[in-house]
């Protein structure tokens, strides 16, 4: 965690312009999901499960890895201010494509539970415009995440 703080605090300072470890793309990726996973107040199984499955998918890891990912971000959310440094983790290192991916996959986890709240919305279109995202881009991941639920229901 402490490697994180001095990462962070680094590209604050214009120290590195490196890349990311691995740990600090993953947790930067969790902690959108956690953002969307609790925006109703209310954790559901079915959000903790597709945190966990799309974490695991998204960084080829197996359920255990992906489940202790998800309790880290958990962790670190409860310590974070502001949302700012793990958008800018992503903002400076993902692609446009990758960042519409993320958007899909905070789109999977808000239909996990079958009830799309308005503050899980309302988070996702924030952290999409944060992203630098289109509106088209926003649209499109959410109608991909719907077709796949209905898909599972059909």
């Amino acid at each position: 965690m402490q490697r994180f703080f001095q990462n962070f605090i680094d590209r604050l300072a214009g120290a590195t312009d490196t890349a990311p470890d691995d740990e600090e793309v993953r947790i930067a990726t969790a902690l959108l999901l956690v953002e969307i996973g609790q925006a109703d107040h209310q954790w559901q199984e079915s959000e903790i499960e597709a945190i966990v499955e799309r974490l695991a998918r998204r960084f080829d890891l197996d359920r255990e890895t992906a489940a202790t990912l998800l309790e880290e971000a958990r962790q670190r959310d409860t310590e974070q201010i502001s949302l700012h440094p793990t958008l800018q983790v992503i903002n400076a290192h993902f692609t446009p494509r990758q960042k519409q991916q993320i958007v899909t996959d905070c789109w999977r986890v808000a239909l996990a539970d079958g009830v799309l709240d308005h503050h899980e919305e309302h988070q996702i279109r924030r952290i999409a415009d944060l992203l630098h995202l289109p509106h088209s881009a926003f649209i499109q991941a959410k109608l991909q995440a719907e077709a796949e639920r209905d898909g599972e229901a059909g």
